[in-house]
């Protein structure tokens, strides 16, 4: 559940050059876990079609026209991008479907798109099924499939409602020739865990990369408390292939 503090609909992730997060800018969490109720409701304030669930947030973290309140905000303009619409539907679209943006800070200020995770944020959407104690999954009434034409054309629809524009340029990045992405052993309250990372070179040229891996305790609102792992290492990649290492147990 994202945390979308400057209301620019994105999840906005500031990392220093050596790729560790740049906690004074990054502003926006996530949270592991957020709860919230539903209230069905008719919307005669909204186009026909809005009506009907409502999600409503009794714990908001963010003040509304300067109070501590959130919605009703409509189920469906949520699932279809129409932040237009009252009450504080921006907020909660940010929630269950925001991407997340990492961009690199250089030194003279500048920013560039290092990386955006579109399918990180709002895996499942879950209530208590009615009659019995089983969960029952609602995603789909929240938004569309990830990776699909209707699921990103609700972002748009979202951006060009409601985004707040940054006055600042942020430089994208061509695709890298590099990826990475790690596995982490089931881990064990009070045993050590082992991080096995994937490197996959799709140029064709030979090259050493210096990889930065960190390793936080997190609370569920996404805030760090003590850094446990801090490793620095390189990696030889040769073109069109794939390395992988195990970084020791922490």
């Amino acid at each position: 559940s994202a945390h979308d503090n400057d209301a620019n609909l994105q999840t906005d992730v500031f990392l220093d050059e050596d790729g560790k997060t740049n906690s004074k800018l990054t502003k926006d969490s996530i949270w592991n876990y957020h709860c919230w109720n539903e209230a069905w409701m008719s919307r005669s304030d909204l186009p026909v079609g809005f009506g009907g669930w409502q999600a409503v947030d009794a714990t908001p973290q963010e003040t509304s026209d300067g109070m501590f309140r959130c919605g009703p905000a409509s189920v469906q303009a949520i699932k279809h991008g129409h932040v237009c619409f009252q009450f504080d539907t921006p907020f909660v679209y940010s929630e269950v479907n925001s991407d997340v943006v990492y961009l690199q800070v250089n030194k003279d200020g500048s920013k560039h798109v290092s990386y955006v995770d579109t399918a990180h944020v709002g895996r499942r959407v879950l209530t208590k099924a009615a009659g019995t104690d089983e969960m029952y999954d609602i995603t789909d009434q929240y938004k569309f499939s990830e990776g699909t034409e209707e699921e990103r054309l609700a972002l748009d629809t979202a951006l060009m409602y409601g985004v707040k524009k940054d006055t600042q340029e942020v430089v994208p990045l061509p695709g890298p020739d590099i990826e990475m992405d790690f596995q982490v052993e089931n881990m064990v309250l009070g045993s050590d865990l082992k991080v096995i990372v994937h490197f996959r070179n799709h140029s064709n040229d030979r090259c050493r990369l210096t990889a930065h891996l960190s390793g936080y305790v997190v609370f569920y609102t996404g805030v760090p408390k003590s850094e446990f792992k801090n490793k620095t290492f390189d990696v030889e990649m040769e073109p069109y292939n794939s390395n992988t290492l195990e970084i020791g147990r922490a």
